[in-house]
Formats: C-alpha cells, sequence, structure tokens
C-alpha cells in the first residue's frame, strides 16, 4: 500500500495489478485526496492481499494468476456477508466488465445453495450501482488535498454503502471504515503535535498501523 499522496484507488489496483494493467481501472471511481491512503481495500480485511498469487513466470494476461474470490453460505443457505466478502466482490467489480464478474461469482459459488448463489449475484450488482454512484458522489480529485476533504469523503461513503447496502454495509466494510477513521485520527494528531504535512502524516500513521498489525498478527 503506498502511503502519502499516491493515495487510495479503492483497491482497484489489487492482485498485483497497476492501472495500465487493470481492465477497468480507467473508471472514475477512485476517490480523491487522503483517502486514497486508506488501508483496507488494498489487502484483505484481515491482512494481504488473498487474491494475490506468486507466478514463476510472467503471466500471457496480468489477469491470469488472480485467485477466485470465496464465497460461504450461511446457516440458512443463504450468502455469508462478512468483510471477505466485500473485498471479493470490489476487486471482481473493479478487475472484470458485468458479465466476466458474474462468470466468477458462479464458477466461486457453483458448490453454494441456489440462494447464496442468487444472493451472490445480487450484491454484485448491488455493488456495482454503488461503485458508480460513488464515482458521482465524490467528484474530480483536488491538486492539494486536505485532511478535511478526506474525512468528508469518508461520510460520503459510509452514507452511501448504507444507502445502496443497507444493514449489511456494517458486516462488509464496518472494519475497513474503522481503520479508515483511525488513519485520518492519527495523522490529525501528527499534523497537529509534529506539524507534519498531510503526506507525511498519512505515512506515519500507516507505518505506525503496519507495524501494530504485524506484532498482533497471529504467528503461523
Amino acid at each position: 500500500m503506498a502511503a502519502g499522496v499516491v493515495w487510495w484507488a479503492q483497491g482497484r489496483q489489487s492482485a498485483g495489478l497497476n492501472s495500465a494493467q487493470a481492465p477497468v481501472a480507467d473508471r472514475p471511481e477512485a476517490l480523491s485526496g487522503a483517502m486514497r491512503a486508506m488501508p483496507g481495500l488494498g489487502g484483505g480485511p484481515s491482512g494481504p492481499n488473498p487474491w494475490a498469487t506468486a507466478v514463476s513466470a510472467p503471466p500471457t494476461s496480468p489477469l491470469d494468476h488472480v485467485a477466485a474470490p470465496v464465497f460461504k453460505a450461511n446457516a440458512r443457505g443463504g450468502l455469508l456477508v462478512d468483510a471477505q466478502a466485500g473485498v471479493d466482490m470490489e476487486r471482481l467489480n473493479a478487475l472484470y466488465e458485468r458479465d466476466q464478474a458474474l462468470q466468477k461469482i458462479a464458477e466461486a459459488t457453483q458448490g453454494l445453495p441456489a440462494q447464496a448463489q442468487r444472493e451472490a449475484r445480487e450484491l454484485q450488482e448491488q455493488h456495482a450501482q454503488y461503485s458508480r454512484a460513488l464515482s458521482t458522489a465524490i467528484g474530480a480529485p483536488s491538486e492539494s488535498p486536505t485532511l478535511d476533504e478526506a474525512r468528508q469523503q469518508l461520510k460520503v461513503l459510509k452514507d452511501l454503502r448504507t444507502q445502496y447496502f443497507g444493514e449489511r454495509a456494517e458486516a462488509l466494510f464496518g472494519q475497513e471504515e474503522a481503520l479508515q477513521q483511525r488513519l485520518l485520527d492519527d495523522a490529525a494528531e501528527a499534523m497537529r503535535t509534529q506539524e507534519l504535512s498531510l503526506e507525511e502524516a498519512i505515512g506515519q500513521a500507516q507505518a505506525k498501523m503496519s507495524q501494530e498489525m504485524a506484532t498482533t498478527s497471529p504467528r503461523r
């Protein structure tokens, strides 16, 4: 995850792809300002990007070595809606056009109950609609983003997610949003007490958070 004003691209350049490689990366869906430095979307909800896989030779396509998403069913036979489902769905919509995304979902859910398969397709449609609304709501990035802009964008993000996903928004995005809010708070404190620039403060806050995550992560 790049710190500072390399900024957050909403996880659109996941799975080891840069903006030139991602087939849908030219969509105007990236947030501007400090929001692009947010953690959570450049990796899985609790660790490194679960879609990235090691390769032994250059792929013929940047998508050749993107691992499939993993969807699960809940006890009622419906789709398990959690943070990982949110990450996977976001990356599907970022990396693939609609028909390709639906095909990937069909492949990933073929062993699940029919209800879970249907709900996965519905979630994909909701996420695609949400992504389009987000690009409109955020607008063009400013040349000199501020912390206030980042806070406002996080609020817009939360509001839109509630609008499109309802009570499921917390399960899908709550953990990620908590990390984003903490990053902004830590950056604000660093700017106040150390007189750092926004870029420096975001970088320092990210480094601190990464170090804490590495320390608290269970050893294998």
